[in-house]
């Protein structure tokens, strides 16, 4: 039985976006439309510490999801971007938060201190 999550599917402008855009607002960066995770990661370690997350191997969406439900998280499967934060997913692919779905990568953005 797969977990019930929160999903946000667009941008508050509701127009369409590429994930990795969608993946920054969701962080509260705005303007940045990279092309690639490289670039995604770029413009996080700008604004936070980037911490990289040790996940396990065949660690699912819904899992990761329903195990993070506090602060803010770049994730990625296979060719993808999303954004949970404080357990809410940001994905622009419509598709169900399943465990079919694997994380690749995950970062934990935190404030940086001066």
């Amino acid at each position: 039985m797969e977990r019930e999550t929160q999903t946000e599917t667009s941008s508050s402008k509701g127009n369409t976006m590429r994930c990795t855009q969608a993946t920054l607002e969701a962080l509260g960066i705005f303007g940045v439309c990279p092309m690639t995770g490289a670039g995604v990661m770029s413009a996080m370690s700008k604004v936070y510490k980037t911490i990289p997350m040790d996940i396990e191997w065949n660690t699912g969406l819904a899992d990761f999801v329903a195990a993070h439900q506090s602060g803010k998280y770049y994730i990625a499967s296979k060719g993808h971007a999303m954004a949970v934060v404080d357990g809410k997913l940001t994905d622009t692919s419509y598709r169900n938060v399943t465990n079919r779905i694997k994380v690749v990568l995950a970062v934990k953005a935190e404030t940086k201190t001066p």
